[in-house]
């Protein structure tokens, strides 16, 4: 049983389009589609996909608290949530004024008070190297099983 009350939830929060799929067509942008399709290949699944072996899941465009990130990556070990937040920036939305990037650091803060652990790529980087940021997204994930097993390591799985 899941304790709602110790660590806040994902819930549906539609996109600057208004949609709700996780569908990469329907991705703010092409680089988050690029992540999203990366993230699946690198062995993370949707949550409509079918019930096979993944490293987590992932809900893309949902909100955390009153914050919308692009993709909440959520994985249960021994019912214990874990909660990466993954954002893909674009230069003039997050990082051509002191005040975007002071916003964000704000927002990261704040995940993080939540229980997050909060990944952040830039939209060049994701660009020419979508699978190496999918796989320091699992690497991440990875570390913090581990930490909750008390040591035990998993492994990838094939997928």
């Amino acid at each position: 049983m899941i304790n709602e009350e110790i660590y806040p939830f994902v819930v549906f929060f539609p996109n600057r389009n208004g949609c709700v799929s996780t569908d990469a067509e329907r991705s703010d942008s092409p680089v988050e589609a690029m992540m999203l399709r990366a993230l699946i290949d690198c062995g993370f699944r949707q949550p409509a996909s079918p019930a096979t072996p993944s490293l987590g899941t992932i809900y893309q465009q949902h909100r955390i608290d009153d914050l919308r990130v692009d993709f909440a990556i959520v994985r249960f070990v021994e019912d214990y949530p874990i909660g990466i937040a993954v954002e893909v920036d674009g230069y003039n939305f997050h990082q051509r004024t002191r005040e975007q990037v002071d916003r964000d650091n704000a927002r990261d803060n704040k995940l993080q008070r939540l229980g997050w652990t909060v990944l952040r790529y830039s939209g060049s980087r994701v660009h020419h190297d979508a699978m190496g940021c999918a796989l320091d997204v699992a690497d991440t994930l990875i570390e913090r099983v581990n930490r909750i097993q008390g040591g035990h390591i998993i492994e990838w799985v094939d997928v």
